[in-house]
């Protein structure tokens, strides 16, 4: 949990879920293969586990990031609503009231303590607050921005990686789709989403794996191969590249004891 502006990173992904509350400014969010913009006074909160990155913010962006474990809200009794969507790879926004936003302050201020007592009332708190939410908000996903010029033609591009990426495609096969020159296509993509097309696939493989794993009992072996890697040592050496610190079986354990 912190407060301070949220600092220009390139795509990326970590195992949790991601709470943003902007108390001023303005950030733009690439998130899933869309382009979202949040502003002073509402919450977007999305699983990490997707590739996502911020592509602009104000000068005066500030706020409070808050990533919270996803087998969290998988076991929030009144949750479940909100864990689902989010674990389907949406952005959840909304407009946060003033008593609402007190708690998020007050929450920061009492995590920063560094009281194990207090983080344990946090937690609790969080989940009151978190089911509320589940319960309150329309099962619409967030809004995302209205797109322009290539921003467009990137939309296309991540429409069909979106539904496809567990399939075995080439670029050629993505730019006879899209109707782009397959260089200009990795190109644009690089130069707007800020990592290359086939990045963005294993990560998004790998983040289905990785629900998965949070998710159901299902063999390693038949995880790796519904997220589209074709084979275990491939699931294995991009697990490794991209979660450097534990196995597919440790991310497994590791989650069911928290």
């Amino acid at each position: 949990m912190r407060q301070n502006p949220k600092p220009v990173r390139p795509a990326h992904t970590h195992p949790d879920v991601e709470v943003n509350f902007l108390l001023s400014g303005m950030i733009q969010y690439f998130f899933a293969g869309r382009f979202y913009e949040i502003v002073a006074g509402e919450a977007a909160v999305f699983w990490a586990g997707i590739p996502h990155c911020n592509i602009k913010d104000s000068k005066d962006l500030y706020g409070i990031w808050i990533d919270l474990p996803p087998q969290w809200l998988l076991r929030w009794k009144h949750a479940g609503s909100l864990a689902q969507r989010l674990m389907g790879s949406q952005m959840i926004k909304y407009r946060v009231e003033k008593k609402d936003t007190d708690t998020f302050v007050k929450w920061n201020e009492d995590f920063q303590k560094g009281d194990p007592n207090l983080r344990e009332i946090i937690a609790a708190e969080m989940e009151s607050y978190f089911s509320r939410i589940s319960l309150a908000l329309e099962k619409k996903p967030a809004s995302h921005m209205p797109l322009a010029g290539p921003l467009r033609h990137v939309a296309s591009i991540t429409d069909y990686i979106g539904s496809h990426y567990a399939e075995k495609f080439t670029v050629n096969d993505l730019a006879k789709v899209v109707g782009l020159n397959p260089k200009y296509l990795l190109t644009l993509f690089h130069k707007s989403c800020h990592l290359t097309l086939w990045e963005y696939v294993v990560r998004l493989r790998l983040g289905h794996a990785q629900r998965l794993l949070l998710s159901t009992d299902r063999t390693i072996t038949d995880i790796a191969m519904e997220a589209g890697f074709g084979s275990l040592k491939a699931f294995y050496l991009a697990f490794n590249k991209y979660s450097p610190q534990t196995t597919p079986s440790r991310y497994r354990f590791a989650a069911n004891r928290r």
